[in-house]
């Protein structure tokens, strides 16, 4: 294949890992398509814009809506002539102990984490088998491979989005299509700040002492970083990845290897 700039399409990046996944795709020469709900900001779309250039898609898009996803996609693929990435950096949680978990909630959380991934890939894919080439990368969690307090429907769609990533994995391959899974770790970003301060609440210690013993259980010593997580999509979205299909890439420190 002849070596042109990649489009790429970037869901979830108006913040957190998403924007910085955008970034780390920009620096390397992608043209991008964003969408966020956080759009519908006019602020935050203005910073965005000045960010990436005049050239960049942006637009607000429920990703829990077909149409709208559909709609969005065509566009990019209109706008490039071809869509070569698809990352989904897209997560919602609602935390709460089970029994107090509502219909609503698990609703909520399911139709953006997993339903969202689904619409997502099947639509980014119908633009990447004309083409004969693509890489989608989802981001997950390592809720997606061990379970959390608090946290039932936010464990049950991270752990879906193993199943369909095996599963797209297996159908899409004779297309040239790759998809895999980055779980991160816990990474600091402004949602695990909100996460650190409801268990301080909850365990009556202060967030520094939260976080303190976060690093601790975590063996290299430190939270995650965003930068973390886009080294692990950049490499799993590059051309010469035509041979790693269906995996799960673990990005946590090693986090998830201790059970205390």
């Amino acid at each position: 294949m002849e070596q042109t700039k990649q489009v790429s399409v970037v869901c979830g990046a108006g913040r957190g890992m998403g924007l910085v996944i955008a970034e780390a795709l920009a620096r390397r020469g992608d043209r991008l398509a964003l969408m966020d709900v956080l759009y519908k900001d006019s602020a935050i779309r203005a910073r965005a814009a000045e960010t990436f250039g005049k050239e960049v898609l942006l637009e607000a898009v429920d990703i829990s809506q077909s149409q709208p996803v559909t709609d969005f996609m065509g566009k990019a693929a209109d706008r490039f002539g071809r869509i070569d990435c698809l990352v989904n950096a897209v997560g919602v949680n609602r935390p709460a102990p089970a029994l107090q978990v509502t219909d609503e909630d698990w609703d909520f959380t399911l139709n953006v984490n997993l339903k969202g991934a689904f619409l997502l890939s099947r639509e980014a894919a119908k633009v990447m088998v004309k083409q004969k080439y693509g890489r989608i990368v989802h981001i997950g969690s390592t809720s997606s491979i061990v379970s959390c307090p608090s946290a039932v429907p936010y464990t049950a769609s991270k752990h879906g989005m193993v199943g369909l990533v095996r599963a797209l994995a297996s159908d899409l391959a004779q297309y040239g299509i790759m998809i895999n899974l980055v779980c991160p770790g816990i990474t600091d970003t402004e949602m695990l700040d909100k996460v650190i301060c409801q268990r301080a609440q909850q365990m009556g210690l202060t967030p520094a002492q939260v976080r303190e013993d976060m690093q601790r259980k975590t063996p290299d010593g430190r939270l995650g970083k965003c930068s973390d997580v886009a080294a692990a999509v950049l490499f799993l979205v590059a051309r010469e990845t035509e041979h790693i299909n269906g995996q799960i890439l673990t990005v946590d420190g090693g986090r998830s290897l201790n059970l205390v």
